[in-house]
């Protein structure tokens, strides 16, 4: 990892001005691909947060990451949309592979995982809208939204508020790694 990420640091030196991230719509997301999002999820997001947002250049927050939004881990595929999903889906089904087999693979990396609504608040829908979204909400939104995490200072929500404050006040991004 850290050799990808003098790479991607270095690329574009002198050349041009680097953003940085680490989540997007087209991938699962990090807190659950590359961590404990089960056991130890403050850490985990707070370390993948640290990990890239001081390093030089901008930092780009993808919606619902600067709350910890994990994966749905949704167990149907009737819930899935991303038509990635439902190709390897049918294509595994056909090669024989179990169901259990499928579903692990898709509930890891779906892009869905990163396209489920925001998670505003603990009422119908996660607070996201009053009728039914295009995408199934995360069943953990009553534990993980941006109500909740407004009012306590030790969630992910003010850490990452207290990482935007401390990147304007000083030149806190590293230089080299």
């Amino acid at each position: 990892m850290k050799e990808i990420l003098t790479k991607w640091q270095n690329a574009l030196e002198n050349k041009g001005w680097n953003a940085l991230f680490i989540e997007n719509h087209d991938q699962s997301r990090k807190v659950s691909m590359w961590a404990d999002d089960q056991n130890y999820w403050y850490e985990s997001a707070t370390a993948l947060g640290s990990m890239y947002f001081f390093l030089k250049r901008t930092p780009f927050i993808y919606q619902g990451q600067e709350i910890g939004m994990t994966n749905a881990y949704m167990t149907r595929i009737e819930d899935y949309r991303d038509i990635n999903d439902l190709i390897r889906y049918r294509v595994a089904q056909s090669g024989g592979i179990s169901e259990a087999e499928i579903m692990k693979l898709i509930m890891a990396s779906s892009r869905d995982n990163a396209r489920i609504p925001m998670q505003w608040n603990k009422e119908v829908h996660a607070g996201f809208s009053q009728c039914s979204p295009w995408l199934k909400v995360n069943e953990n939104y009553t534990k993980i939204n941006v109500s909740l995490q407004e009012k306590d200072p030790n969630y992910i929500l003010n850490y990452y508020k207290q990482m935007i404050k401390l990147r304007k006040k000083t030149s806190t991004y590293i230089w080299s790694i």
